[in-house]
């Protein structure tokens, strides 16, 4: 999951092969790093493994928060949950009651050559989405985007007001994500306080910024505030307006174009 964090434009690109090539992607060991709810939304995974010391400590808060977090996103995206580390009948039962769908461990079979191995072709597994093959790499400025996602044109005004409120409902929350872009320092200027309150909370924030020979996104500035429970894009292209949306899927999908755009050099120090 740090490698979406580290190097996302490249991760982004192998899920896209990945389902171009007809295969679904899982993502492992979620709640082992609090990294892999904070990208959750931006990897949407077919399958969803839960990190095996979930189920060794199913009563602890840490994870009732991430079992929330992934039965939510589930029910939402159509993903599956896997429970990893499944040994005995009991754990069966607790993997059961934490929301997974399936489970993995030595309590179906041990570890074995592969002649004597019994495959299942994960093509008629049930309940598995179809591939999406340009999911992980949309077509189109963040603004294009927003507005093929059904955005909603608000004034500059209340797009501070979003902002705002978007601040304090991430006030304490350990996996926010904050993206953005922006042509001039002008750009961003209307909504510095806020990005940097979120900034300052955010698990992982990153914005895109002039360097000198190119523009990110030119006559567009951005900002995608993400957490487990809140979504929020403001898009602004100079001359038109700002577009608004709060629909995870869409803010998503936009966190995307700018995670693509995102190198080594760009990235903030982790």
């Amino acid at each position: 999951m740090r490698a979406l964090a580290t190097v996302p434009a490249a991760l982004l690109g192998i899920a896209r092969a990945a389902h171009r090539r007809g295969n679904g992607i899982a993502l492992d060991d979620v709640g082992a790093d609090p990294m892999s709810l904070a990208f959750l939304p931006f990897v949407d995974p077919d399958v969803i493994k839960l990190d095996m010391n979930l189920l060794r400590h199913p009563s602890a808060a840490a994870t009732a928060e991430v079992c929330a977090v992934v039965t939510a996103t589930a029910r939402r995206t159509g993903a599956k949950i896997i429970a990893e580390g499944v040994e005995t009948a009991a754990d069966v039962a607790t993997a059961r009651a934490l929301g997974a769908d399936w489970a993995q461990g030595w309590y179906f079979g041990r570890p074995a050559p592969p002649a004597e191995l019994r495959l299942t072709d994960i093509a008629v597994a049930p309940g598995l989405r179809a591939p999406r093959p340009g999911l992980h790499q949309p077509v189109g400025t963040p603004y294009e985007v927003a507005a093929t996602g059904g955005a909603d044109r608000i004034s500059e005004a209340a797009a501070r007001r979003a902002l705002e409120r978007v601040a304090a409902a991430v006030d304490g929350q350990e996996h926010a994500v904050l993206l953005g872009s922006y042509g001039t320092p002008d750009d961003l200027a209307p909504w510095q306080p806020q990005v940097d309150q979120v900034s300052a909370q955010a698990l992982y924030s990153a914005v895109l910024r002039p360097d000198g020979v190119s523009t990110p996104f030119p006559g567009e500035s951005c900002l995608v505030v993400m957490t487990p429970h809140h979504a929020v894009a403001l898009c602004h292209r100079l001359g038109v307006g700002v577009l608004r949306t709060d629909d995870p899927a869409t803010v998503a999908s936009i966190g995307r174009v700018l995670l693509q755009r995102l190198t080594v050099a760009a990235l903030p120090a982790l």
